[in-house]
């Protein structure tokens, strides 16, 4: 009993004694935000392994295109730019809609996510093309699925 003591004492004394600098060694984990396309299905989502970048993936675990943070373009790992993803909702590169976020369209609901498969490995990314000027965002969807539109950007 004696030796529990000693143990939960030694082990609140090291947590309190974790300095604010410490703190900010240490990796905070983002949670993966799910891509619903216009019917409120699951069909991907985006990880964040950095804070400049994510990569989005399909349901199934392939990834297909990443978003740089700072102007919110997504870009296939072919290069492409494919489309801008702004305040939640993606866009292709006419300015229609091709998928959203959970909340991002209030009123619309999404149905329950199934489980993800697991993630495969990350292909090489080829270099950037110079991206395309950006469009009027529309209040439409896009007639291309959002898979498809992900796809595009497949190396």
């Amino acid at each position: 009993m004696k030796n529990l003591f000693y143990f939960c004492f030694v082990f609140a004394v090291s947590l309190l004694s974790c300095t604010k600098d410490q703190e900010k060694d240490i990796p905070h984990v983002k949670e993966e935000i799910t891509i619903y396309n216009k019917t409120g299905t699951a069909k991907a989502y985006c990880s964040y392994p950095t804070d400049d970048e994510s990569i989005i993936y399909l349901w199934n675990g392939t990834p297909v295109a990443y978003l740089m943070s700072g102007n919110n373009e997504i870009y296939g790992f072919n290069g492409k730019h494919i489309g801008w993803q702004h305040e939640g909702i993606y866009y292709n590169l006419t300015g229609k809609r091709t998928g959203f976020e959970q909340d991002a369209l209030p009123g619309v609901e999404t149905l329950p996510e199934p489980a993800k498969e697991i993630k495969e490995v990350m292909p090489v990314k080829e270099i950037r093309q110079f991206p395309f000027a950006q469009h009027i965002y529309s209040v439409d969807w896009s007639e291309e699925s959002i898979e498809d539109w992900l796809l595009s950007g497949r190396a």
